[in-house]
């Protein structure tokens, strides 16, 4: 027996868009992030002569978190924007936008499994 719940077909509908937008941003974000990182090694290659390394380094790092932070904008963005809520509680699984906490499958309110897992996604159960 599965500890998933099942999902109503406007539950999954909900889901599968949100994960369609977070899919979609993702690749235009790595892209941006590629071509960030080597345009930063470019830079950093220049003056790694001149100045120590963690002055060099300093940049990719920020730029790795920004990245992060504009990735969790994203997901959680997506979990708000098509009001995906918990099948338990019925309470809205995203309330407000986290950039440093990535958005996990359960509730936080009741901590039950809210989101459904790709194969859910992909087949549901009829």
């Amino acid at each position: 027996m599965s500890s998933y719940p099942i999902y109503d077909e406007k539950a999954l509908k909900a889901q599968r868009a949100a994960r369609n937008m977070v899919e979609r941003d993702r690749k235009i974000i790595r892209i941006v992030m590629v071509a960030g990182i080597l345009i930063l090694l470019m830079v950093a290659l220049a003056y790694s002569s001149k100045y120590p390394i963690y002055l060099v380094a300093l940049p990719l790092i920020l730029y790795y978190l920004l990245i992060r932070g504009v990735i969790n904008w994203r997901q959680w963005a997506a979990l708000l924007a098509y009001e995906v809520k918990c099948p338990y509680c019925k309470k809205p699984v995203a309330t407000r936008i986290y950039l440093y906490k990535t958005p996990t499958p359960n509730c936080p309110h009741c901590g039950k499994r809210a989101l459904a897992t790709l194969n859910q996604l992909d087949h549901p159960q009829s």
